[in-house]
């Protein structure tokens, strides 16, 4: 299973995935109520991040998410329950 994110100028300069309240039920249905994940973004381990769901985000680092071309404009989010987020941009 999968879930697209759009990319938004906020996540971009600071370096989250974030999405809206809307959205809500579909990340909860995507990813449970875990704590934590192994992050993988563009096929590099990030190690093990905390899910902000107070906030609605997952860091990622914003050195990763500056350096994105403008023309990137979703993430693609797969999950394993293996606590894996493997993250793609399109």
């Amino acid at each position: 299973m999968e879930l697209k994110l759009p990319i938004t100028e906020r996540a971009r300069k600071y370096g989250y995935i974030i999405w809206p309240k809307v959205m809500d039920r579909d990340i909860y249905g995507f990813l449970g109520e875990i704590e934590k994940a192994e992050i993988w973004f563009e096929n590099s381990l990030l190690g093990e991040k905390n899910i902000d769901w107070k906030h609605r985000r997952i860091s990622i680092g914003y050195t990763r998410t500056r350096t994105l071309p403008a023309n990137v404009m979703n993430f693609v989010l797969k999950f394993d329950k293996k606590r894996t987020l493997k993250i793609t941009c399109q």
